[in-house]
């Protein structure tokens, strides 16, 4: 076998392995994204509602987006007093208490956006139209989980020359610096140990 055709055949290896490992790469790291289908709202017992998911829907009271967050959900609550809760005019004379007027109450309209920080925690942000919001409290029931960013990099290094027919065994090592990646490698000769070799080098991520 020539050292041409060593080369060839080389090149064709090393290319079908970095195509294998950005592919294997994709799939691992970039899951299939599922949209989510619109249902109905769904009465609890308590009163409660599950609140019908909305798809690709435009609300014309839009909220004023909030700095450093993502919109994870935008949600639109309508609330009319029931007849129980109607307010009436009344007039007190003495001991009596005579009803004059029922006051017709306006639907009032809520407006909540739920917020992602950067920290991958959740937050609420919530707005009412025809109405006044007096206090309202937003309870976390699960912790966050803030994904670790690693800048270092380590790993065993090995190099086949095929001309020569030598193999060298060591380190790399590279580490992110803003948009930028730095390296360096440094190893030796496995039949011949004197023979050292280093190098390195840079990039960018993208």
């Amino acid at each position: 076998m020539t050292n041409k055709t060593i080369i060839i055949i080389a090149s064709v290896c090393i290319i079908l392995g970095l195509v294998g490992g950005i592919v294997i790469g994709y799939v691992l790291y970039n899951p299939e994204t599922v949209v989510e289908t619109d249902s109905k709202e769904k009465p609890q017992k308590d009163g409660s509602v599950v609140i019908q998911k909305v798809i690709d829907t435009v609300l014309q009271d839009k909220l004023i987006k909030v700095k450093d967050t993502k919109i994870v959900k935008e949600i639109e609550i309508r609330v009319t007093p029931g007849a129980k809760d109607t307010i009436r005019d009344t007039v007190v004379s003495g001991d009596t208490v005579r009803i004059t007027s029922t006051v017709n109450c306006d639907t009032v309209k809520i407006t909540m956006h739920i917020l992602r920080h950067k920290d991958n925690s959740l937050s609420v942000q919530a707005k009412a139209t025809g109405g006044e919001i007096v206090g309202a409290i937003d309870i976390p029931r699960e912790n966050v989980q803030i994904p670790k960013k690693t800048k270092n990099r380590i790993g065993l290094d090995y190099t086949y020359q095929f001309t020569e027919s030598k193999q060298s065994v060591g380190l790399s090592y590279s580490r992110d610096i803003g948009p930028f990646v730095l390296g360096g490698r440094s190893g030796l000769n496995i039949s011949d140990p004197s023979d050292i070799y280093a190098g390195a080098s840079v990039g960018i991520r993208f």
